[in-house]
């Protein structure tokens, strides 16, 4: 039997750097943190981080990385030796949290690289997974959202919610599985190039390279066409 999420849950917003530092003064022994993002993409060569969602326990938070100026201390617990980020399908979150914070986290345990191992779907998406491991179903109403629209109506919030309230029980089922089928050490080798920092700093001849136009810009030109794309990125 399939369970729908409630819609009727209390729906919080952290948008002040007072209620940032007394959330995280909440979970500081906590070191198990669920982790997604929502960012923008077009109209810009990197991700433009929005939102951070997080699940510690029972405990469901947003926090809007637009308006609160002073990231540090979330950057600090986020990057912290302890801290072990659950996410599904972890690179672009990693990405996007990159180009605010210039760190990648110390350990993750991706759900999606989890699931491939015991033989699920590759690439399984974190609805199908919460569905299949739960018999919960999302919805995926919002999925092109602008998320840099403010105010974020409740419904919008309740679905960037939903997308990290269930990671935490699936991290618990399929770590299960790993343990019981001796593949938990597998996974930890399958996300370690998730956590080189190389992969997510700018590739600059490569990028110069697929700027469009710019090998048929005549030589005494191209030194400064070469520049404004390098302070472009």
């Amino acid at each position: 039997m399939i369970k729908y999420n409630n819609p009727f849950e209390t729906i919080t917003l952290i948008e002040s750097e007072l209620q940032l530092n007394k959330y995280l003064q909440n979970i500081q022994n906590d070191s198990l943190l669920a982790i997604d993002t929502e960012f923008k993409r077009i109209n810009s060569y990197y991700p433009e981080l929005c939102l951070i969602q997080l699940a510690v326990g029972d405990h469901l938070e947003c926090i809007d990385v637009l308006v609160i100026k002073n990231l540090e201390p979330l950057f600090k617990k986020l990057y912290d030796p302890q801290t072990i980020w659950i996410v599904h399908s972890a690179r672009q979150d990693i990405e996007a949290l990159f180009y605010l914070s210039k760190r990648t986290p110390r350990s993750i345990f991706d759900t999606q690289i989890a699931a491939s191992l015991l033989n699920y779907p590759m690439q399984v998406s974190y609805q199908a997974l919460t569905e299949t491991l739960q018999g919960i179903y999302l919805e995926k109403k919002h999925t092109r959202f602008d998320w840099k629209t403010r105010p974020l109506p409740s419904d919008v919030l309740q679905y960037a919610l939903d997308d990290v309230k269930y990671l935490l029980p699936n991290y618990a089922i399929l770590k299960a599985e790993l343990v019981k089928n001796e593949k938990l050490q597998w996974l930890s080798e399958e996300v370690d190039f998730l956590l080189d920092q190389s992969l997510y700093e700018p590739n600059f001849k490569q990028i110069i390279k697929k700027t469009s136009g710019i090998s048929k810009i005549d030589s005494q030109f191209q030194k400064n066409e070469v520049n404004l794309v390098m302070w472009r990125e």
